[in-house]
């Protein structure tokens, strides 16, 4: 996530296993800076060694919405010339804790900041190759 002229905040959401008890960290982070607030969730691979690196970090995604009211909130011309669109995270799960089929599913909501309409619908990040990545 990038740091626009605010204070970056991280935090540990959960750890869990993926195949083979890889240990996953599925890390919160969110900035709130010059009247926009973004959030959205990163993972930390912890990977035992004696040398070198014993993590990898990747960011999965982020959403921005008004900071005050929520989604595109009452000042929505801002968003309407940035994206048209304010997001927000309801909720996530993590399915197949421990298989080779782990899965990262969230649940979002999405307003239209110039049709005032809204949507919800999930993005679900599988394991692939030892890197979560974005699924049908």
């Amino acid at each position: 996530m990038e740091r626009d002229n605010g204070y970056a905040l991280m935090n540990v959401e959960r750890e869990f296993l993926g195949k083979n008890k890889k240990r996953y960290v599925l890390l919160g982070m969110s900035n709130l800076g010059g009247g926009y607030y973004s959030y959205g969730y990163a993972i930390l691979n912890l990977i035992p060694k004696n040398n070198g690196k014993s993590y990898t970090f990747y960011p999965l995604f982020s959403v921005s919405e008004d900071p005050v009211d929520g989604l595109c909130g009452e000042k929505r011309e801002r968003f309407i010339k940035e994206n048209d669109d304010a997001e927000e995270i309801t909720s996530y799960k993590i399915l197949n804790e421990g298989t080779e089929d782990v899965t990262l599913v969230f649940y979002i909501t999405e307003e239209n900041c110039k049709t005032l309409t809204k949507r919800t619908y999930i993005k679900k990040f599988k394991l692939v190759n030892g890197v979560f990545q974005m699924i049908d």
